[in-house]
C-alpha cells in the first residue's frame, strides 16, 4: 500500500502536465487558429468520448471496479481498464481508491478529496494536483493487487498515454492529436469535473443550466437529465449517492441511463 500511495504522488506531480496542461491550453488555441470544428473530425472524438469516457471510464472503472454493480469476465474487465487510461484520467486503480477511499465514504466533507467544499474550480480541476493522498485509503484497492493487468496499468498508464499521442502525431499530425486525443479526454475531464463540482452543489447558474433536482433528500447531492445522459448515469448523482451499487442510475421514468444497454450485453 505503501508503494501505491508513493506512486499516487508522483502521478499527482506528473499529471497536470501530461493531461490537463495540453488538453486545456492546446485543445482552444487550435480550435481560435483554425477558426471552427471540422464536424467528419468532431465526429471521431465522440467516438474516442464513448470509448474512453463512457465505456473505460463511467462502465468499467466506476461502475464495475468501484461499485461492483455487476459481474463480467476476466478479459472485459481488461478491456474496460485499458480504454480508460486514454480519458486521461489516470491509473484506474488510483481512480477506485480515490472515489471508494475518500469521495464515498467521506461525501461533501473535508475528507472528500474533491468536494466543492474545497471550492468549485478545486473539485473541478485543481484536486489533480494539489489533492492530500494522506486522505486516500488504499485498502479499497486490495482485491485487485492479484490482477497483473491492473498492476501493469497502474504502472505505466502515462507512458501508455504519451505513446498513444505520440502516434496520432506520427500517423495523422496535429489534427488526429486534438481531435483523436486531447478533445476527448478534455471532455472526459470537464464530465467528471461537472459531475464532482455542480452536482455536489447548489446556487448560481449551474442549477439553470442543469436544471438539477432530488429524488432524495439528506445530502447536498443533485440530479441532472442532462449530465445523467452524457455520462452514463452519473449525472443523476442523488439517485447514485443514495443507491452506489445500483447499475442502473436511473429511479424514475425518465431518468434513462444509457450504460445499462451496454451492461446487459457484457454482464456475466
Amino acid at each position: 500500500m505503501k508503494k501505491m500511495s508513493s506512486t499516487y504522488n508522483r502521478f499527482r506531480a506528473l499529471h497536470p502536465w501530461l493531461v490537463i496542461l495540453p488538453v486545456f491550453i492546446i485543445v482552444p488555441i487550435y480550435f481560435l487558429w483554425n477558426r471552427g470544428i471540422q464536424w467528419h473530425w468532431f465526429s471521431g472524438s465522440l467516438f474516442c468520448f464513448f470509448l474512453f469516457d463512457s465505456l473505460g471510464i463511467e462502465i468499467g472503472v466506476h461502475k464495475l471496479l468501484c461499485h461492483r454493480s455487476f459481474s463480467t469476465l476476466k478479459i472485459w474487465t481488461n478491456v474496460l481498464a485499458f480504454l480508460s487510461i486514454f480519458a486521461g484520467q489516470g491509473s484506474p486503480l488510483l481512480w477506485v481508491a480515490v472515489h471508494m477511499g475518500s469521495h464515498h465514504p467521506y461525501s461533501d466533507t473535508e475528507r472528500d478529496i474533491h468536494s466543492p467544499v474545497h471550492g468549485r474550480f478545486y473539485s473541478f480541476i485543481a484536486w489533480y494536483w494539489r489533492a492530500n493522498t494522506k486522505k486516500i485509503s488504499f485498502l479499497t484497492i486490495r482485491e485487485y493487487i492479484g490482477n497483473g493487468f491492473l498492476q501493469f496499468l497502474h504502472q505505466h498508464h502515462s507512458a501508455m498515454l504519451i505513446t498513444y499521442w505520440a502516434l496520432l502525431l506520427a500517423a495523422g499530425g496535429v489534427k488526429a492529436w486534438v481531435y483523436l486525443g486531447l478533445l476527448p479526454a478534455a471532455m472526459s475531464i470537464s464530465m467528471v469535473g461537472l459531475v464532482n463540482s455542480c452536482m455536489h452543489s447548489s446556487g448560481g447558474i449551474s442549477d439553470f443550466i442543469f436544471l438539477k433536482y432530488k429524488n432524495y433528500s439528506g445530502d447536498n447531492t443533485y440530479n441532472s437529465l442532462l449530465l445523467g445522459f452524457l455520462t452514463m448515469g452519473l449525472g443523476y448523482h442523488n439517485n447514485h449517492h443514495q443507491h452506489p451499487a445500483r447499475s442502473n442510475y436511473g429511479v424514475r421514468w425518465f431518468e434513462v441511463d444509457p450504460s445499462n444497454i451496454i451492461i446487459s450485453l457484457i454482464k456475466r
